[in-house]
């Protein structure tokens, strides 16, 4: 299962916590647009935020709140939740994906989270 949780302040400052339930590894991600750059577990690094953030939004845009196909009994799901300015977006899944659910995969691989 995977968790992703994207948080925004006031400071232009992003907090993403993913975890992945099967693997059982949480991984925060902290974000900063005033100097691109990112924190992954601690470690910094260079990073085009907003960049990141336009693509992320881009490619949850299009997804249904939830997609859930009960024929399979065990598989897998995933919840994604993006929170920006108190307001929050729920995305689940169970069994079923939106269709573009490998680029929202591969973003978080090219920003070295997953």
């Amino acid at each position: 299962m995977l968790f992703v949780r994207y948080n925004y302040d006031m400071n232009n400052k992003f907090k993403i916590n993913l975890g992945f339930a099967n693997l059982a590894k949480t991984v925060v991600l902290n974000l900063d647009y005033e100097n691109n750059k990112a924190v992954l577990n601690n470690k910094s690094y260079k990073m085009d935020v907003r960049g990141f953030m336009d693509k992320l939004a881009t490619i949850v845009s299009s997804w249904e709140e939830v997609m859930i196909n009960n024929s399979i009994l065990d598989g897998i799901s995933y919840h994604v939740y993006l929170q920006r300015n108190g307001e929050l977006k729920k995305y689940v899944g169970r069994n079923k994906f939106p269709a573009n659910f490998n680029e929202f995969v591969e973003l978080l691989a090219e920003a070295k989270i997953c």
